[in-house]
């Protein structure tokens, strides 16, 4: 198990914190809160635009952490493009794609790959099984029915942690001549996420959820992806030259930044990036799932507790949903919170069709990340379990 429970200020600041809503965002680890605290200070400017010390100084940074983020997902530095996080990412795609008419999306997604879908001449939603997973061969069928321009679908569900055969999903997609659209906001700090390993043509991601700061995202798509999107926000930065008669814009990704970038968060997350590579993906991975297997192992054995979601733990990764009979999502999370220090998701979390394809109401998430360990789940289970003992009676 990985041991970095001091490398987090807020456990430091809050010492009996038991925090299990990383799904929801992460806690930062100090080099982080540094490297931000310096481009506050000592490195504060605008970048792309002065070309005093600290304006070049900045920039470099700057492109240096995006030559950062290039390499965490496998791709060129110009096919990262910036952006307010991943539901950012996913309307630029949306918005940006002039002739984007039929999309194929899942009834598994988070609202934010749901929502900017609607009003496309033509948005069809795919099933899943009853744990959460959605079948290749269902895509086949849909769009054998009719084609569709993209497909866009989630790596992990940030419900049930269900990893989707993102892969086969995308070989079907592109048969069909669709594109593939992968929201990894549940999986881009733990998974294989480059597009040459995956399949997918966009993926978007948000910092916040890869133990960086808020307000900063990417969509990160390879170079033939991004050709066919325009931009959707205008002003400075993201043009070579404008006269009356005419507007040059700065090739991809410059052209999609319009204003000043969040730079902070930028070179927050990409330390953040920085200090994931240096526990290992494949460690992180391992040490998320052996806290999943454990929870669900714990939490099956308590009567009164129904765990929602696959029965293969390779099949599942860092997130866990239950229901605790007789108790009301928010107020058992209430107690947790009142009685243990416990921090956990309550409610629909951003998927309610997926709810309501399941037939669940509002349900408890626990979440994992590289700062948690085998007694916060004990603690939690300690606090559930009497809660389950007092509707049991």
């Amino acid at each position: 198990m990985l041991s970095v429970r001091d490398d987090f200020l807020a456990f430091t600041c809050d010492p009996t914190l038991v925090y299990l809503d990383s799904a929801a965002t992460t806690l930062k680890p100090r080099c982080v809160v540094d490297e931000v605290s310096w481009c506050l200070t000592e490195g504060a400017s605008a970048i792309y635009r002065g070309v005093h010390r600290r304006g070049v100084e900045l920039t470099a940074r700057f492109d240096d952490a995006r030559a950062t983020i290039a390499r965490w997902f496998g791709v060129a530095d110009d096919e990262v493009v910036i952006t307010t996080g991943a539901t950012g990412a996913i309307n630029l795609v949306r918005n940006g794609w002039p002739d984007l008419n039929s999309v194929v999306t899942t009834i598994v997604e988070h609202h934010s790959n749901l929502l900017p879908w609607t009003n496309v001449q033509s948005c069809r939603t795919l099933p899943c099984d009853p744990c959460g997973r959605v079948s290749a061969e269902d895509l086949d069928k849909e769009l054998l029915s009719a084609p569709a321009d993209l497909v866009a679908v989630s790596h992990v569900s940030n419900v049930l942690g269900v990893i989707q055969p993102v892969s086969e999903l995308a070989e079907v997609a592109h048969r069909h001549g669709a594109l593939l659209l992968l929201d990894a906001a549940q999986s881009a700090s733990h998974l294989p996420v480059e597009p040459n390993l995956c399949g997918a043509d966009f993926i978007a991601c948000s910092g916040h959820k890869m133990l960086g700061p808020s307000g900063v995202g990417a969509l990160v798509a390879t170079s033939e992806a991004l050709a066919r999107l325009k931009p959707i926000s205008w002003g400075g930065g993201m043009v070579e030259s404008v006269s009356p008669d005419d507007v040059r814009l700065q090739p991809a990704p410059r052209r999609f930044e319009a204003g000043t970038p969040p730079v902070e968060s930028v070179l927050g997350w990409a330390t953040a990036l920085d200090y994931l590579e240096s526990i290992g993906r494949e460690n992180l991975t391992e040490h998320t799932r052996a806290l999943t297997l454990a929870a669900i192992k714990r939490f099956s054995g308590v009567r009164g507790v129904r765990v929602h979601g696959p029965a293969d733990v390779e099949e599942q990764l860092g997130i866990v949903s239950l229901s605790v009979d007789g108790w009301e999502s928010h107020a058992a999370a209430r107690v947790l919170s009142q009685r243990g220090n416990i921090c956990v998701r309550s409610g629909f979390h951003c998927a309610e069709p997926l709810h309501q394809r399941l037939g669940l109401r509002p349900t408890l998430r626990l979440s994992f990340q590289a700062y948690n360990d085998h007694s916060d789940i004990e603690k939690a289970c300690a606090v559930i379990e009497q809660l389950a003992q007092t509707q049991i009676g």
